[in-house]
């Protein structure tokens, strides 16, 4: 790695950081925890990294919401899941079922796993009848 591209990773890594309101690593430490999360698939890309996850606590479900848009041109119908874990944050699930029957899932770049950590949870809390 050239050292352009080292110092241009290395402004990533801190700005990574920052926005997530995590401590800023050293270069070594960071690669570590990088490598670690992807293989781990906490890393969710399309083209740039857009998110190092590092889980270190419980899922919590803090407040689901149904909701509907009954317009006559494009109903939608819909399911807000908002969570929070300690080491990443906290956000909102959202699944929309359209007119055209797709169901499209709203996930702040969380990544597919992540989604369905956050699901897991959902269910977790739940209370089962009969």
């Amino acid at each position: 790695m050239s050292e352009e591209e080292r110092k241009k990773e290395e402004r990533e890594l801190v700005k990574m950081a920052s926005a997530s309101g995590q401590r800023v690593l050293d270069n070594e430490d960071a690669r570590q925890q990088i490598k670690s999360a992807i293989e781990k698939g906490n890393v969710q890309s399309d083209g740039d990294m857009t998110l190092v996850s590092q889980p270190d606590g419980p899922m919590e479900i803090r407040n689901v919401r149904m909701w509907a848009r009954p317009s006559s041109v494009h109903p939608s119908y819909g399911l807000d899941v908002s969570w929070g874990k300690p080491g990443v944050g906290f956000g909102t699930v959202t699944f929309v079922m359209k007119d055209d029957g797709i169901l499209e899932c709203e996930s702040e770049a969380m990544g597919k796993k992540f989604v369905k950590e956050v699901m897991s949870a959902l269910v977790d809390k739940a209370k089962f009848r009969g």
